[in-house]
């Protein structure tokens, strides 16, 4: 019993970085909305650099809380289960604090979630404004893209890059 408790322990406390890593994930992913919305690409490539930093953190907690959490069904089960099939099975003063983490862990991966596809519906409806603008000005480019450099992204034309000025 005190091998489960020091693992029950141990699971709560991961839980708990858990939550806090996403919700400082989740303020880095307005941080790059936010650039992307005032075309600071700076500031937008710190945030992305930072959210691959902090998405390796959040997949290594990930990683360490199911290795534990199976290790505590094994204890108390034997075999793995869903999560609200093994709750009952805690003792009584753990029941609670892990239903209320487990949700919070739940809610806020759902809000992460939402939040990254606004972002990428956004990213792309940008991408298909330039891309109509393009064939709007030029259609025998065919709405390619260019680089920065002005490099062609599949097929053969002149190069035609668009600035705030143009």
């Amino acid at each position: 019993m005190e091998k489960l408790d020091r693992n029950l322990l141990d699971l709560k406390s991961l839980m708990e970085l858990q939550i806090q890593g996403m919700d400082q994930f989740q303020d880095t992913q307005l941080a790059a909305k936010a650039a992307l919305e005032t075309k600071s690409w700076p500031a937008l490539e710190r945030s992305l650099l930072s959210l691959d930093f902090q998405s390796e953190g959040l997949r290594c907690l990930e990683e360490r809380r199911h290795e534990l959490w199976t290790r505590i069904q094994q204890q108390v089960l034997g075999r793995e289960a869903k999560f609200y099939e093994t709750l009952p099975r805690l003792p009584e003063p753990w029941r609670e604090p892990m239903a209320a983490l487990f949700r919070d862990l739940k809610l806020r991966s759902l809000r992460l979630k939402g939040l990254g596809l606004g972002i990428a519906t956004y990213v792309q409806t940008a991408g298909a404004l330039v891309k109509a603008v393009i064939h709007e000005m030029n259609p025998t480019l065919k709405g390619r893209m260019y680089s920065r450099s002005g490099f062609i992204r599949g097929g053969e034309a002149q190069p035609l890059v668009l600035n705030a000025h143009y």
